[in-house]
């Protein structure tokens, strides 16, 4: 693509990048006395439900009784923003595609599992796909799945056979559902990523693979799996190899987090892995995943020109819009301020 469209989406993404939500905005919504007042904060920032395709609304009022429980159809009219703004100014469409594929695995997931478990009426499905819920409905229940991008049909045959061979044992295990389609989602995701020539979107996509494997690795370990179930658990493709999470499935976490002193994700194992052995819960580690992503993507804020900022712009509002969540729902269930704080993701501003 010519360095002048790239020119052209630098500068739009520059304009929108000045109103994003910050630590001040974050902080004034956490100080509200209400989930509601929380929700007019947002209004007042440019979430407002209207406006054009950057994704920053005009600010109108919001209606205080409905507020706290409206937040995600505000978020989710959000994103429709953010895509169309982004399909609006890059030179290439494949982009957007990279990031929105993740949304239609997860109604992959959604509808395969609502089918196993026989339950009545139509799941709630995400439109902020690739492909329309409706047609990917349609796909799933007639079984045709010569009509999805490769990936994302043989990931789906894989988690079929899966569960039937689970159904079989007198096991039926939902969970490998989550485990093929993850699976089959990164490789979909590192085709698309070599497709658009971006060492950038390459290595964010590798990131990713490495962050999700530490995790899934930690949640097994905790669970007692075997190195087995692990090898078919874990995603390929990340720079973390199986041997690293094999050799210490059963050994003291300590050595693993020496292991991986050597790797970009030190000081995320030792904080986040740590915190885990301690409390059980993944709370630190999932905030320095996400944290570690956007350290990445920030550097690209040097670049001169070129789609990776776009995509970090894209992946910064991802990341804005989880604060927002993590916010509402503290506010809703009264959680203290200090914890809330505790559980926000690095801004992009």
């Amino acid at each position: 693509m010519g360095n002048h469209s790239y020119a052209y989406a630098m500068g739009r993404v520059r304009a929108v990048e000045r109103k994003m939500l910050g630590r001040s905005q974050f902080d004034r919504m956490i100080e509200a006395r209400t989930a509601d007042d929380a929700f007019r904060v947002l209004h007042e920032a440019g979430y407002s439900g209207a406006g054009g395709a950057s994704g920053v609304g005009a600010g109108a009022s919001p209606d205080a009784q409905h507020a706290a429980r409206d937040y995600e159809l505000l978020l989710d009219a959000e994103n429709e923003r953010l895509a169309a703004f982004v399909t609006e100014i890059s030179p290439e469409p494949r982009l957007l595609n990279f990031f929105l594929l993740r949304f239609d695995y997860h109604n992959l997931k959604v509808l395969l599992k609502t089918e196993f478990s026989g339950a009545a009426g139509g799941p709630a499905l995400s439109h902020s796909g690739v492909i329309a819920p409706d047609k990917l409905a349609a796909n799933i229940r007639e079984r045709e799945l010569f009509a999805l991008p490769d990936p994302m049909a043989e990931g789906v045959m894989e988690a079929i056979k899966a569960y039937q061979h689970s159904v079989s044992i007198q096991s039926p295990d939902p969970q490998c559902v989550d485990i093929h389609l993850d699976r089959a989602m990164y490789a979909h995701m590192m085709g698309e990523a070599k497709a658009l020539g971006s060492p950038f979107m390459e290595q964010l996509t590798r990131i990713n693979i490495d962050l999700v494997n530490i995790g899934s690795f930690l949640r097994m370990r905790g669970m007692g799996k075997s190195a087995e179930f692990m090898r078919g658990a874990l995603v390929p493709g990340g720079s973390v190899g199986y041997s690293v999470f094999a050799r210490f499935l059963q050994d003291d976490l300590d050595g693993f987090v020496g292991a991986m002193q050597h790797t970009p994700y030190s000081g995320l194992c030792e904080e986040g892995a740590k915190s885990y052995r301690d409390t059980g819960r993944m709370t630190v580690f999932e905030r320095r995943a996400d944290d570690f992503v956007s350290a990445f993507i920030k550097k690209v804020k040097l670049y001169p020109i070129g789609l990776e900022l776009i995509a970090a712009y894209f992946v910064a509002r991802q990341t804005e819009f989880k604060n927002i969540r993590i916010i509402m729902v503290g506010k809703i269930n009264g959680i203290a301020q200090d914890v809330i704080r505790e559980r926000l993701r690095e801004s992009y501003v």
